[in-house]
């Protein structure tokens, strides 16, 4: 039975990530069960693929980063998530990165409404109602590359418009989809900070 091996980053732990695997058949549901009252805020699924032998791959990234580990009781790394995704890709597997939920009913009715509180808390990125304004530019955390907000999910880089999710994958030179909104800054402030104070207000 093929099982999911996600990457997982959090804004409140910034530089680390949690390489894990689950048996889920919706890998959303694990990451609502981790947002626990023990996690400011909820993790984020940079990368997720579904393999045969999870077990195995997750421990093979386990000993890949073993000197990286926080603590060796925990699947958390000082690592960049990038660094996980590149020999994730190397194993035969079907990304799930953005596989849509299941029906209910194939998984435990609890752990279903902890993914619906989950997606209800965190809306999909909108410029305008965070206090990004159209025109505002963005700079990229790790390159001199910015672009520009032409409307409430759009912007543009270079002379094309496109989605922000795009953008980032565009500029990151990857062809998964990372979470954008850890990737750029507005005025020094990460995105996903602005994110989430307005949201917390």
């Amino acid at each position: 039975m093929s099982s999911f091996v996600y990457v997982l980053t959090n804004p409140a732990m910034p530089g680390i990530v949690k390489i894990g695997y689950t048996d889920q058949s919706d890998v959303n549901v694990r990451i609502a069960q981790l947002y626990t009252t023990g996690v400011p805020v909820p993790f984020e699924v940079a990368y997720a693929v579904k393999v045969e032998n999870a077990g195995e791959v997750e421990d093979a990234l386990h000993t890949a980063f073993g000197p990286q580990r926080v603590n060796s009781q925990r699947e958390f790394f000082r690592i960049d998530p990038e660094q996980a995704i590149v020999i994730l890709r190397l194993f035969s597997h079907v990304e799930a990165t953005n596989e849509a939920s299941v029906p209910a009913g194939d998984v435990n009715p609890e752990a279903v409404a902890a993914r619906e509180r989950l997606k209800e808390r965190n809306p999909n990125i909108d410029f305008q109602e965070i206090g990004i304004p159209i025109g505002a530019t963005l700079n990229h955390t790790k390159s001199d590359t910015t672009i520009t907000v032409v409307g409430p999910r759009r912007v543009k880089l270079g002379d094309t418009e496109m989605s922000f999710s795009a953008a980032t994958r565009t500029v990151n030179a990857v062809d998964y989809t990372p979470a954008p909104a850890l990737y750029w800054t507005y005025q020094g402030r990460l995105v996903r900070e602005i994110y989430l104070a307005y949201h917390e207000e």
